[in-house]
């Protein structure tokens, strides 16, 4: 997991520091101290503090070896979620102590089958539904409680509908199967360059000097890949 993090960190800062004018063209400008800082933060561009956050969680939870320990790990990660503490950026502990919550759910999905079977039992469209419904709340009404109720409550849903989705994909018998399975593997690499590429492109837009309002549209485009 770390080297495609490393490979795509180094590709991404030599290719900013190629091509950055001045640090108004490039989000998240860097420098050639980046080489070196990139090993303890995710320095080419923070959206790769997931790769260093999954690395961590990777490392912990093999440590809790049955199914009872693990759900421990979970109730401690809820606590920790909550927790109104602030961790450190270095290495992405905060982001782990954010994150780690809806990875050992999924843990712990998967290690209760009974579990796993309900959610897929449930009527899809209502799960979904509910899903559309929170994240419609939680855009439309930021910061009141409404909105706070829903942005907790988003996640969750979220993963319950996509384990959903995935059994239906897993248990069809199709071409478009296929081709989503084919797909899948290469997202990967497609969400890590996603981001510079935009960058590169506002910055084609620039240099032609065409109104960023204008091609905000443009340059917005690649939300859904990202």
């Amino acid at each position: 997991m770390l080297i495609p993090y490393l490979s795509a960190s180094i590709l991404i800062i030599t290719l900013k520091l190629a091509s950055q004018h001045g640090n108004a063209l490039v989000e998240n400008p860097v420098t050639w101290m980046s080489y070196i800082r990139m090993f303890y933060y995710p320095e080419a561009g923070f959206f790769l503090w997931f790769i260093i956050a999954l690395w961590w969680m990777f490392v912990l939870v093999p440590l809790f070896r049955t199914k009872k320990q693990r759900l421990v790990l979970f109730m401690l990660a809820i606590i920790l979620h909550y927790l109104p503490i602030e961790a450190t950026s270095i290495l992405c502990l905060q982001q782990v102590k954010t994150m780690l919550v809806f990875f050992m759910l999924g843990v712990v999905i998967a290690d209760y089958s009974k579990v796993r079977s309900l959610i897929i039992r449930i009527n899809g469209a209502i799960g979904l539904a509910l899903f559309c419904a929170v994240e419609t709340i939680m855009l439309a009404y930021p910061g009141t409680m409404a909105g706070k109720i829903a942005e907790t409550a988003a996640p969750y849903l979220g993963i319950c509908a996509t384990i959903y989705i995935s059994n239906i994909i897993a248990t069809a018998k199709s071409g478009l199967t296929k081709l989503l399975t084919t797909i899948s593997g290469s997202l990967y690499i497609v969400y890590l360059f996603i981001p510079p590429l935009r960058d590169w492109q506002k910055q084609s837009w620039i240099k032609f000097r065409i109104s960023t309002d204008m091609t905000q549209p443009l340059l917005s485009s690649d939300v859904s890949l990202s």
